[in-house]
């Protein structure tokens, strides 16, 4: 039970990380083109 558990609780860490991540990477890539179209 708790073994299970923890592994929730590791693969929504895991996912709501990788959210992020892939929100500032498309948030630093919007910012490079509009440093390159200005």
């Amino acid at each position: 039970m708790h073994n299970a558990l923890e592994r929730i609780n590791t693969a929504s860490y895991k996912t709501s990380a990788s959210m992020k991540f892939s929100a500032t990477v498309s948030s630093l890539f919007k910012h490079a083109k509009i440093k390159k179209a200005s």
